[in-house]
């Protein structure tokens, strides 16, 4: 299943060292076959590091464990892209707002009467990489 991830940067320095989400380094070692993780990573500063502590990513697996619970880590939930953000229940509702705000977001979608999941999806990529983001168009790493 499909979920979105608002998640800190981190410095791996694995065997490859760079920066990455840190839902990304936490996911990857549990995927298997046919699973993806795509990457909405915001601009970065001359030494390569993030300029923005945050990125947004895309997880499609059957298995969420190791991120859940997982400080600064945010799993949005788990709904249809076209379902209207005010038919979610209103703590998670207040959740999502404030996950947002911790990120220098402005949370006014969440309140929208007509913005969908996809909306704030599109929101947050947008904040991220600017206008041409479309999360139809995350693709896969």
């Amino acid at each position: 299943m499909r979920r979105w991830i608002l998640s800190p940067m981190i410095f791996d320095d694995g065997p490859k060292p760079a920066w990455r989400p840190l839902a990304y380094t936490l996911l990857a070692p549990t995927l298997e076959v046919g699973d993806t993780i795509s990457i909405a990573n915001g601009p970065t500063n001359p030494d390569g590091s993030p300029a923005l502590s945050w990125a947004f990513v895309r997880a499609d697996t059957a298995d969420y464990s190791a991120v859940q619970g997982v400080p600064d880590v945010y799993v949005l939930p788990d709904a249809a892209m076209d379902i209207l953000i005010k038919t979610i229940a209103r703590p998670t509702r207040n959740k999502i707002k404030a996950v947002l705000r911790d990120r220098g977001l402005d949370d006014s979608i969440v309140d929208d009467p007509q913005a969908t999941v996809r909306d704030l999806c599109n929101f947050v990529g947008i904040s991220l990489q600017g206008a041409g983001f479309d999360v139809s168009g995350m693709g896969e790493i």
